[in-house]
């Protein structure tokens, strides 16, 4: 592994010090503000490589420790990356950096959680920053409406779980224990999500996926199967079966919400750029 210092962001001025400046004199903030914005639109390509460079640093690890370090560093630039987001008022950014850090502290605090799943979710989440980057500087803003999420599970105490984890996030969530009764949910309702066990009896969740992909409402929605069957066989079957990603049992909460707010936001990003 290659002994070269890990790549450093500088750290924004604080919320209290722009206060201040507001507070003094509103144009010397409006003026200081766009000259903040501008920096962090210049500076933000730089960054995003450094964080690419840091996750390849984290997946070269060998040894448990080292990628605790690697993980760390990456935690450092992703957090400061957006608390430049925060202070420049890009709203969208700092959120997703926000609850990616706070995913990777709990793989260091969990380093037996550092598995396929959570490293398949820590790679596509830092390639989605980018995007994400991208879409929100050509749009300017994204949807402001919550988002609505179904969760299935035929074990109340799944459904529970998860929809406490993506309300720490803000996300609104209808929890439905049954198959058939969420079929026809999905008929009448559109989400923005659906997390969809597989093991469930009577209907098991990739037939769920099949016919929800025949629902003109939710035809397009995004689906992540949350299942303990996290082998090559049933990765294969979820993507044959419609569905667009897969997270392992037993989850992480944060895993979650990175996951949640990744294909929300892509999905916004995609209906405005059909636009």
């Amino acid at each position: 592994m290659s002994d070269a210092p890990p790549p450093t962001v500088s750290s924004p001025p604080s919320r209290d010090e722009a206060s201040a400046l507001h507070d003094l004199n509103g144009q010397a903030y409006t003026a200081f503000l766009a000259r903040l914005r501008e920096s962090f639109l210049k500076g933000t390509p730089q960054v995003l490589t450094a964080i690419r460079d840091q996750l390849s640093a984290v997946v070269r690890s060998e040894r448990p420790a080292a990628a605790r370090t690697q993980l760390a560093e990456l935690s450092k630039i992703v957090r400061l990356l957006g608390d430049h987001a925060r202070i420049t008022n890009f709203d969208q950014i700092a959120r997703m950096t926000n609850a990616f850090a706070l995913f990777l502290d709990t793989l260091q605090d969990h380093p037996q959680s550092i598995n396929s799943s959570t490293l398949r979710t820590t790679t596509h989440s830092v390639d989605f920053l980018r995007q994400l980057f991208e879409g929100v500087v050509r749009f300017k803003n994204l949807p402001s409406v919550p988002p609505l999420i179904l969760v299935i599970d035929d074990e109340p105490s799944l459904t529970t779980l998860v929809c406490a984890s993506l309300h720490q996030a803000a996300l609104r969530t209808i929890a439905l224990t049954d198959p058939a009764d969420a079929l026809k949910v999905m008929e009448l309702n559109t989400f923005d999500l659906i997390f969809l066990d597989v093991s469930m009896p009577g209907m098991d969740g990739f037939e769920v996926c099949t016919r929800l992909r025949a629902l003109p409402a939710n035809a397009q929605t995004p689906v992540i199967f949350v299942t303990g069957l996290a082998d090559f066989d049933n990765r294969a079957q979820a993507i044959l079966r419609g569905g667009n990603d897969l997270i392992a049992k037993p989850f992480l909460p944060a895993e979650l919400i990175v996951k949640a707010l990744t294909y929300i936001y892509r999905s916004q990003l995609r209906a405005l750029g059909e636009k």
